[in-house]
């Protein structure tokens, strides 16, 4: 069972270079044992988002309380 792997990324705020180096560092280190999809949004909205199996794990905009 593969591990799913989803970015949402701002389309228009230059964060497509950085969705493009985090899917390359993640294939390489586990090779055949993640999935991993982006998705950008339209205009300018600042997102970074990385989803693990459909948990949030990491937000450039929202604030994690632990």
């Amino acid at each position: 069972m593969s591990v799913k792997v989803h970015v949402l990324y701002c389309g228009e705020g230059g964060y497509a270079s950085r969705y493009h180096q985090l899917e390359r560092l993640l294939m390489s280190e586990f090779v055949g044992q993640i999935t991993m999809t982006g998705e950008t949004t339209p205009g300018t909205t600042g997102y970074f988002e990385v989803s693990v199996n459909n948990e949030l794990v990491h937000s450039k905009k929202v604030v994690f309380v632990l």
